[in-house]
């Protein structure tokens, strides 16, 4: 190489290396989203989207949160990014690319803000394999706000340690706008922020309980949340109330261990002996063992356990504590082996080679989630909606042909998503549906039906006095025209 060219490569070399590292840092998740992207909105999606992201405003948007739904912060951004749609852009690809926005800056942020703490290749490693878990892959392309919960958790967690270390104004500042940002987002985000806090006390000293700052960092979200819904208390109340979860308790558990044994898999094994060695020495980080606790209290205290899926943006914090273990463990490898560098070389590749065949593990862990939560309550793996069959579109094709003034679902075929591509091909019909509005009254002649496969016409042939024919169907779904007796 010539002397101009050596001079030309290390000029480039500051601009480069910083791209190279930001290519391999975000390789996982660019190679295993793109069939997570593609699917079809399903229930929730399709409802945020018509009940509240098409409001008027964002003011509109506040205050009709009427239902857990509705993920007021992540609604806004949905608001204004529909404006931006493309001519021809296919609307519910479109509506996924916000949170594999939110996606990509978790990754980098944590990246940038934690490399020092957990160090950089533990840290690479656990979240390259966070990334190609199922539960990151689905709420990175979900139109749903638990992918920005989880960055606005990050960010707390971020300010969170800074303060504890420092008391700065500036510090607590970001801790208390990303704890606003992240209740304004999903109010249950308070577990993650809880993560964050427990994450930072170590910080504040061995008798942390005596300093101003354990306090502050304790009740800042709580205050968050407070201010945010002040406005709209009575709104929150009553969505409060609503007592929407799992009722099997142990159930809604098994189904967030299965999620984090799909993210870290062999890696979870590092933690005990890092527990241990914190019981030993420095008791102060325990706090940071009670992070994988948390689950816990809110399962058995409220009426009903939470949805697996609020505890999402936990995840991103629970990857540093396995990270930082993983950094032990590699430290420990390396300088306390007797033998020759090869020797070493072959303990980080057999550790590599264990790490990254935790992909195998999902297809194992994805037959078992029904077993915990069924095809309608899979967060995380292979629920109704992450399945091929689930094609909404179709039974707007069907409807489109059949011109029908009334449009009768059943709540087991999807209603929202299927009026989403209903009106997105250009379609209007009266819609009908049993929802907590009320129930359908009757069922007009000439109208047609749509059930999930698996339903009785016969029932609803009973309850309306009519008679069902059946004209076309989906992998989903059957679509009848309905006649009189």
């Amino acid at each position: 190489m010539s002397i101009k060219a050596q001079s030309r490569f290390w000029s480039w070399l500051p601009v480069a290396l910083p791209l190279l590292v930001f290519a391999v840092a975000l390789a996982p998740l660019v190679f295993t989203v793109k069939p997570y992207l593609s699917r079809q909105l399903w229930f929730d999606e399709a409802l945020t989207v018509l009940n509240f992201a098409c409001l008027d405003s964002p003011v509109d948007i506040y205050r009709a949160y009427v239902i857990p739904n509705n993920h007021i912060l992540y609604t806004v951004v949905l608001h204004y990014f529909l404006k931006l749609l493309p001519p021809g852009f296919p609307p519910d690809l479109w509506l996924r690319l916000p949170s594999l926005v939110f996606a990509v800056a978790l990754l980098v942020y944590t990246w940038r803000r934690f490399r020092r703490i957990c160090g950089a290749v533990p840290l690479w490693i656990t979240f390259a394999l966070l990334a190609i878990s199922p539960p990151f892959l689905v709420f990175a392309t979900a139109v749903r706000g638990y992918m920005l919960g989880a960055l606005f958790a990050a960010l707390a967690l971020g300010s969170a340690l800074d303060f504890a270390a420092s008391s700065k104004v500036r510090a607590f500042a970001g801790y208390f706008l990303a704890s606003l940002g992240a209740v304004l987002t999903v109010p249950s985000d308070l577990a993650a922020l809880a993560g964050a806090a427990l994450f930072a006390f170590p910080l504040c000293g061995a008798k942390f309980w005596r300093t101003r700052r354990f306090y502050v960092l304790l009740l800042t979200p709580a205050a968050a949340l407070a201010l945010g819904y002040l406005p709209i208390v009575t709104n929150f109340i009553r969505v409060a109330r609503l007592g929407e979860g799992w009722h099997d308790r142990w159930s809604s558990l098994a189904a967030v261990g299965l999620a984090l044994a799909s993210a870290f898999g062999a890696l979870l094994l590092l933690l005990p002996a890092e527990w241990a060695r914190s019981f030993k020495r420095r008791r102060r980080e325990l706090w940071r063992a009670a992070l994988w606790l948390l689950p816990l209290p809110a399962a058995f205290v409220f009426a009903v356990a939470p949805f697996p899926r609020v505890y999402f943006p936990l995840f991103p914090i629970l990857a540093l504590t396995v990270a930082r273990a993983l950094r032990r463990f590699g430290g420990t490898v390396w300088y306390r082996s007797a033998t020759s560098r090869s020797v070493h070389l072959k303990v980080v590749v057999g550790v590599g080679v264990l790490v990254l065949s935790v992909s195998l593990w999902h297809p194992v862990l994805g037959k078992l989630s029904p077993y915990v939560g069924g095809d309608f309550g899979d967060d995380f793996f292979y629920g109704y909606h992450l399945r091929p069959e689930h094609q909404p579109v179709k039974v707007a094709e069907v409807l489109e042909k059949l011109q029908v003034k009334y449009v009768y679902f059943s709540f087991l075929s999807d209603p929202w998503a299927n009026m989403f591509y209903h009106l997105v091909r250009g379609e209007k019909a009266e819609y009908l549906f049993d929802g907590p509005r009320g129930q359908v009254a009757q069922l007009p002649v000439g109208a047609a039906a749509v059930l999930r496969r698996n339903e009785s016409p016969e029932l609803l042939e009973r309850r309306f006095g009519r008679r069902l024919r059946q004209v076309s169907g989906t992998p989903a779904c059957r679509i009848f025209i309905v006649e009189a007796l």
